[in-house]
């Protein structure tokens, strides 16, 4: 995502919104009007609210790239926005 900043302060992007990057294990139930047995894959309902979700991430450390990423992103004059459930 970073390397993808001056593509988008270019496009004149102002705002990012991250839609749930929240930890999850996808056990839970995916909700109302899912088929029997399907699984929770978007990051709804999060047991870790502030913890990205480590499958999101490039490398092993997922909170110092996150933290990297939204850094980098407010240098740029990009306000975050993250989605919560």
């Amino acid at each position: 995502m970073i390397e993808k900043i001056p593509h988008l302060v270019a496009l004149g992007v102002t705002d990012v919104e991250l839609l749930p990057v929240t930890a999850f294990d996808g056990a839970g139930r995916a909700g109302r009007g899912a088929r029997d047995g399907a699984r929770q894959l978007l990051g709804l309902q999060p047991p870790l609210v502030l913890c990205p979700h480590g499958r999101y991430s490039a490398s092993a450390d997922a909170r110092a790239e996150f933290r990297d990423m939204v850094k980098a992103l407010h240098k740029a004059g990009n306000r975050v926005i993250l989605e919560s459930c």
